[in-house]
């Protein structure tokens, strides 16, 4: 097996960085959230990689952006696998999800799509200042896991994040903690009950958005509350971030 040792700001795998668009904005990466350092393997190549919140400051646009207030800062998740976050104020493109991994992935609006359920059946709880490092990491892997492994057409309930192309570990090697998994498996029900919930139109509050830059890490994010949040996300959750460099 080959390996290959991962700044812990630094995704997995080897996408080229794509131009979308949308909208120029000046981002900056101001480091990590919730989220757990892991081995994640792909394709029989091992990555001691973070996985969860990449928190970014957005600072400003070309042109106002629906339902993104900007500035503001966001707690964001790494589309991009083997690129390491920006580390200075750059220009990023922002769109919808799907137009900025059209030339990344095959069968993009698919995928694009499975990621943006997730937000649209968890609205605020990825981005959220208070969840677990468990929670973070079971919504980055799940990403993960969309983007490089699913089969589209594949039943979205038969994802598994401890085998297959895509899986995840403990650092050293051992099974990965059971409350990520549990996590993970959660998402997975929620997903292929509620097919569809998410959005991808800018003019819809609950939109996936992504962020993708030519000097590093791509993101996706959505920063509005949806249908799925309900009681899920206390009053102070938002507020309770302490910035962690990993």
């Amino acid at each position: 097996m080959n390996r290959s040792f991962l700044l812990a700001t630094t995704c997995l795998t080897t996408f080229a960085a794509t131009a979308a668009s949308g909208v120029d904005v000046t981002a900056d990466f101001l480091g990590t959230g919730a989220g757990l350092q892991l081995e994640v393997t792909r394709n029989g190549t091992m990555f001691d990689t973070f996985a969860g919140q990449y928190q970014h400051v957005i600072s400003s646009s070309d042109a106002p952006v629906p339902n993104i207030p900007i500035p503001g800062v966001y707690n964001m998740y790494c589309a991009q696998l083997g690129t390491p976050p920006v580390q200075n104020p750059s220009t990023f493109e922002l769109d919808s999800f799907d137009n900025t991994i059209l030339d990344i992935s095959a069968n993009a609006d698919a995928r694009a799509q499975l990621v943006a359920d997730i937000f649209g059946f968890y609205g605020a709880l990825p981005g959220a200042g208070g969840i677990s490092d468990a929670q973070a990491a079971a919504f980055q892997l799940i990403i993960w896991e969309i983007l490089y492994d699913w089969t589209v057409g594949e039943d979205v309930a038969s994802m598994d994040i401890t085998s297959g192309m895509v899986s995840a570990a403990e650092l050293g090697g051992g099974a990965l903690n059971q409350a990520v998994v549990d996590e993970f498996d959660d998402i997975v029900a929620n997903l292929a009950a509620n097919p569809g919930i998410g959005s991808l139109n800018p003019n819809d509050a609950d939109f996936a958005a992504g962020m993708t830059s030519s000097f590093g890490q791509d993101q996706v994010f959505s920063p509005i509350p949806g249908p799925g949040t309900t009681g899920l996300v206390l009053a102070g959750a938002v507020i309770g971030f302490s910035r962690r460099r990993r």
